[in-house]
């Protein structure tokens, strides 16, 4: 009965083990049709340039990573999910930030993370941003100044945090 259980229990962890290879952050990593070429944010984004297009749909329509390298398009939360995921399989922490703006009822997303400098760099659709910027705050600032508020969300759209602009 001991060895039974022992090797229920060895099953139970190859089986988590494996579990958190095909998830992350609540987002199926069936990545199929990433290429092997795709080792950085810059590679990222020159992929991002060379093979997918901008579609913007009203009503929006959230897609999967997997279903935005599939369709070769998508908007900005798509970009900047799919950078999400690929920038952490890449080791690189990340999150995304969706900035909504004063006056105006649409938002916009892009990924964020630090480079080996300490300051923010952002994907923004297919395109990267070195901003030199220490802190997120200092970053939206200064590219987009009309921000109203940033939400951090997960991958799976979920809000984390949420920072409003203070009256001026």
């Amino acid at each position: 009965m001991r060895k039974f259980i022992m090797f229920l229990a060895f099953f139970w962890l190859i089986f988590i083990f494996i579990s958190s290879f095909l998830v992350l952050n609540g987002c199926p990593q069936s990545l199929d049709g990433l290429p092997l070429s795709v080792t950085s944010p810059e590679k990222m984004a020159l992929w991002f340039k060379n093979e997918f297009k901008m579609h913007m749909r009203i009503p929006d329509e959230p897609q999967s990573p997997g279903e935005t390298i599939a369709f070769k398009s998508g908007d900005c939360d798509d970009f900047a999910c799919l950078a999400s995921v690929i920038l952490s399989r890449l080791g690189i922490p990340n999150s995304v930030i969706v900035i909504e703006f004063e006056g105006l009822e649409i938002a916009h997303a892009i990924c964020v993370w630090k480079n080996h400098h300490g300051t923010y760099n952002f994907i923004s659709n297919r395109r990267i941003y070195r901003t030199g910027d220490r802190r997120v705050i200092e970053m939206i600032r200064r590219h987009y100044s009309d921000w109203r508020r940033i939400t951090f969300v997960d991958i799976e759209r979920n809000t984390l945090k949420t920072v409003k602009r203070r009256k001026r």
